[in-house]
């Protein structure tokens, strides 16, 4: 299989992101003609799956709208006709990605980690004496995950 083949078997209207053993499909609709195009590169997907014997995990799969607007078009996507579920928010390479681009969802997902992590650590070391032995756990197991922000925060 030639997965770096794949991008040449969809029309012009259509971009796929390729990483590692994953595939994004993604399109811009302004129309169900477009969302129809979409389900039709779709088709094209499976049959390439097909002819160099693969196979996709429906279960993984997943459709997300990205809008602002308040009402944008919906389209019932399927594979192998079966349809994709329709989900507000992706994780992709350690982000979450809500539906209108804004990154509340994945900011209150790291929240909720680091919380959950600082609560470990004060259930489990009640009886620690060694300041620098919390500062090591505090600092590999909260702040690593705050950290990525960091950088974001100073430039």
């Amino acid at each position: 299989m030639f997965i770096n083949d794949l991008p040449s078997i969809f029309d012009n209207t259509v971009d796929i992101l390729l990483f590692a053993d994953d595939a994004k499909m993604f399109s811009t609709i302004y129309s169900p003609s477009d969302a129809l195009n979409l389900q039709a590169n779709l088709d094209k997907f499976v049959i390439w799956t097909h002819q160099n014997r693969s196979s996709l995990n429906i279960n993984i799969c997943n459709v997300v709208t990205f809008s602002r607007i308040d009402n944008p078009i919906s389209f019932d996507y399927n594979i192998d006709n079966y349809s994709i579920t329709r989900t507000t928010s992706i994780r992709d390479l350690g982000i979450v990605i809500d539906y209108n681009l804004s990154f509340t969802t994945h900011i209150n997902t790291i929240t909720k980690k680091s919380f959950k992590m600082l609560g470990f650590i004060n259930r489990n070391t009640v009886n620690f004496k060694n300041i620098n032995a919390l500062k090591t756990l505090f600092f590999a197991l909260v702040r690593s995950h705050l950290d990525v922000w960091i950088n974001s925060l100073v430039t």
